[in-house]
Order: C-alpha cells, then structure tokens, then sequence
C-alpha cells in the first residue's frame, strides 16, 4: 500500500516549471513521426558497460 501511496504522490504532484502563456506547441508543425539520434552513448552510474547508438 506505500509503494501506491507514493505513486499517488508522485502523479499528484504539481509541475514547479509551466510552459509560458505564450507558449507555441513545437509538434504542431512537425512532419513525419521520427526522431534520429547519431553518435549518442550513455551509461549508468553502476555500470561499467557504456551502450553506443551510431
């Protein structure tokens, strides 16, 4: 019952950064639905295994 406590917390959470009243929507005007990553690595902090995506 905590762990759903604190899932409830955490959903209930109110944003501290909100977009600007002026604020334009930047998927409005995209085309196609992909996104392409190059030369972009990342481990985690207690891994010594660095995954790469070319």
């Amino acid at each position: 019952m905590s762990g759903f406590r604190r899932f409830l917390d955490v959903v209930e959470t109110v944003p501290e950064i909100v977009d600007a009243a002026d604020a334009v929507a930047i998927w409005t005007n995209v085309k196609g639905s992909s996104v392409r990553y190059e030369d972009v690595s990342f481990h985690y902090s207690d891994d010594d295994y660095n995954w790469f995506l070319p």
